[in-house]
């Protein structure tokens, strides 16, 4: 029994693992219409200490930047320039969830231009 529950118990943690590494891809070539950033509520993570940040794409759909990564944590600063970027130059744009997989937020992006 005791080998049964090891064996669950590594099984899931490598799902857990691969579903972190691998993500889902939630927006693919689709230009910002608009940004949002500060004390913006009814995402998960709240406004995080008004640092939210969140970005609506041209199909109408809005997604925060995950609250682990946005505007009061250091690694969230390349994210929100790149979104900047791309708002400015009307570049496409992917995101990933790579938190979860559900794509109730974003923690990377790829900006491009055809």
């Amino acid at each position: 029994m005791k080998k049964y529950t090891f064996v669950l118990l590594l099984a899931a943690a490598f799902a857990a693992n691969f579903a972190l590494a691998s993500g889902k891809e939630c927006i693919n070539s689709l230009t910002i219409k608009s940004i949002e950033s500060g004390d913006v509520k009814g995402f998960e993570g709240g406004s995080d200490t008004n640092s939210a940040v969140v970005v609506e794409f041209s199909n109408g759909r809005r997604l925060p930047l995950n609250y682990r990564i946005n505007g009061n944590d250091t690694q969230g600063h390349a994210l929100i320039a790149a979104i900047n970027m791309a708002f400015s130059l009307r570049a496409k744009v992917s995101v990933t969830d790579h938190y979860g997989n559900d794509c109730n937020d974003f923690d990377s992006i790829r900006v491009y231009r055809d």
